[in-house]
Formats: C-alpha cells, sequence, structure tokens
C-alpha cells in the first residue's frame, strides 16, 4: 500500500487541477505539478475542515533554508546513504516491512494491520492541506547538484507526509498495544524514516521536523474516531 494513498471520498472543497496556473520558482511549488490523485486526497480534507482551521502550522524559517540544503548535499555525498539507500527504496513503495515483521501485521494480528495501514492512508488528506498551503519548493527546485534517489513525488515539500504517517503509527501504537516500548521503537524508526527522505534529496529537515508535529495533532482524532476497534484490539492482541 502507497504510503500516499488517496482517500475515498471527495467533498470538493478545494482548488482543482488548473484553477491557477502557477510558474514553478524559488518560492512555491505550483499547483500545476500536482497529480489528480493528490488534488482528490487535498479535496478530501474538507470533511476534516473544523478540526483543521484549528491547528496552528507554523512555517518554516526562509533563513534556514540555505543551510538546510548544505545539510542535504553534505547526506548526500555521505557514505550513510548507501546504507540507507535500500531502505529509501522499499519506503517509496509503501510502509517498510519492518512495521509487519515487528508487529506481526498478518493473520495473527488482523485488527492492528487494519489500524496501521488504515491510519496511514486517513492521514492524507491533513497531509495535503497543509502542503497546498504553504507550497514549499522541492529542495531540487533550489538546489540543482542534489540527485534525488528515487522519483520526486507531484506535490509540495512542508510537511513531509512520511514522516508524519510513521509518526503517526508510533502514537497510534501506544494506544493499540499499551506499551510504552512499542511507541519508543516505532517512534525511532520514524525519525529514521523521515531522515532518509532526507538523504534522498526529497525533503528538509524542517520539513521531518514539521511532520512530527501534525502527526500529534491528528493522532487523537484518528484514535477517537476508531477507538472500539482499538479497544479490540488491545484485548485481543496484545493482552
Amino acid at each position: 500500500m502507497p504510503w500516499m494513498q488517496p482517500a475515498p471520498k471527495n467533498f470538493r472543497y478545494f482548488p482543482t487541477p488548473g484553477s491557477e496556473e502557477e510558474p514553478a520558482t524559488l518560492t512555491s511549488y505550483p499547483d500545476s505539478w500536482w497529480s489528480e490523485e493528490f488534488w482528490s486526497a487535498l479535496r478530501d480534507a474538507a470533511k476534516y475542515r473544523q478540526q483543521i482551521e484549528k491547528f496552528k502550522i507554523a512555517p518554516w524559517d526562509d533563513a534556514q533554508t540555505s543551510a538546510e540544503l548544505a545539510e542535504l548535499l553534505k547526506k548526500q555525498q555521505s557514505a550513510e546513504l548507501v546504507v540507507r539507500r535500500p531502505e529509501i527504496l522499499e519506503e517509496a513503495e509503501g510502509p517498510p516491512s519492518y512495521y509487519s515483521r515487528m508487529m506481526f501485521l498478518d493473520s495473527r494480528r488482523p485488527t492492528t494491520h487494519a489500524l496501521v495501514f488504515g491510519c496511514i492512508a486517513w492521514a492524507v488528506p491533513f497531509i495535503m492541506y497543509f502542503k497546498h498551503e504553504f507550497k514549499r519548493p522541492r529542495p531540487t527546485q533550489l538546489e540543482p547538484r542534489l540527485r534525488p534517489v528515487v522519483d520526486v513525488p507531484q506535490h509540495p515539500a512542508y510537511p513531509s507526509g512520511h514522516s508524519t504517517q510513521s509518526h503517526l503509527v508510533a502514537l497510534l501504537m501506544r494506544a493499540v498495544s499499551g506499551r510504552a516500548d512499542v511507541e519508543s521503537a516505532l517512534w525511532s524508526a520514524a525519525d529514521r524514516i523521515a531522515e532518509n527522505r532526507e538523504y534522498a534529496g526529497l525533503h528538509y529537515p524542517s520539513d521531518s521536523a514539521c511532520g512530527v508535529e501534525l502527526a500529534k495533532l491528528i493522532a487523537p482524532i484518528f484514535i477517537q474516531e476508531n477507538q472500539p476497534m482499538i479497544t479490540s484490539a488491545r484485548k485481543a492482541e496484545w493482552s
């Protein structure tokens, strides 16, 4: 399942493709570069309009962008990229196999499986809302010496979707498992997943940090909406 799988409904609240003809600039990711599937996910955010409008997401610090780009170049020139490359490639296709293997997300824990993969898809409209709000250019728009390890997604940089979704999984699994050690392990994995996107040349460190903050904001919503299922999973699969 792709990380950025769009939600199934379309609430038609947000813009439609081609509604804004913007050039690609050093200060903005143009609407015309969005793919239709992500426009659809953006419109789905209307379901949560009241909650989203209460969120306080601060923009990145423009004064730090040059330093962030220098850090990305340094990461790409390091031996660590060779170590991380297989992870980057796997995580570009979907959630890491580590999730299923560590948490037994198969016939042994079917409800937990549904919750984990469900929250990953559920988070996409929230992520797309703020990506469209900020329209941050991708690092390669500003620094052509970066060499993306995988294709650059067809939506803006801020916040990082991978960071948001993987940290959301960690927060969810504290509620499901009732175990701080499970949350801690998944939080560390989420930090690495987010950093991998930086090594890949796709995200600034501040994108990753914003993803953490967004995950903290949306986790209570998902947990509240799915509390009966979470309670069932905890009793049947984690007791």
